[in-house]
């Protein structure tokens, strides 16, 4: 599952016992807060072992959706500079599952690369560090994009961008994994595709 499910929360790191709150935060986030209820339906009455990663946003070569956002928009949204986004490198992603069947894991894990990147990092890879733009004029615009151009990225799918917090990865470090691609390795692939391109 993808950590949209916990919607808004508070800056800090995401622990797997934190309240899912993608209900309310746009179509992306509410089907996957719904998967994480049949989840829930689900386990009550499986005999076997119920493994649940909660995947924190795909970066890497062969998926840049996240760096094509960031290159084709601006990067910083006013006060919100030191927030910081967890990543996952997609071989790390596989390597996680492999690892969670392998070991059958009772319980729910996030995974992500061990140290996110701040949106000012971000900024800085992209080379748009120079300039802020107010949160509600990114939405608004993600919006009318949205609506009436027919852009992909809806404006509540923005907005949770910049208002996720961390995920906290020490439950599943704490049974044996850790990534082995760090997040600005993820970004930095991702980016030299996009470049290439």
């Amino acid at each position: 599952n993808s950590a949209a499910l916990y919607g808004v929360q508070p800056p800090t790191p995401i622990t797997e016992r934190a309240p899912v709150r993608g209900h309310t935060t746009g179509t992306y986030a509410r089907t996957r807060a719904q998967l994480a209820d049949y989840l829930d339906l689900f386990g009550a009455s499986y005999g076997g072992t119920l493994t649940r990663l909660r995947v924190a946003w795909l970066c890497g070569p062969r998926h840049v959706a996240l760096l094509r956002q960031f290159t084709g928009e601006p990067v910083l949204a006013c006060g919100y500079e030191q927030r910081a986004l967890s990543v996952v490198h997609e071989l790390d992603l596989v390597d996680g599952l492999v690892f969670a069947l392998r070991h059958e894991l009772p319980g729910t894990y996030n995974v992500a690369a061990g140290e996110p990147l701040s949106f000012n990092d971000i900024a800085a890879l992209t080379g748009k560090q120079h300039a802020c733009t107010p949160l509600p004029w990114l939405v608004m615009r993600a919006y009318v994009r949205w609506r009436w151009l027919r852009w992909r990225t809806p404006p509540l799918w923005v907005r949770g961008l910049y208002l996720g917090a961390p995920l906290d990865v020490s439950t599943l470090a704490d049974a044996g994994w850790q990534a082995s691609h760090t997040a600005r390795a993820a970004f930095s692939e991702a980016l030299d595709v996009l470049r290439a391109s």
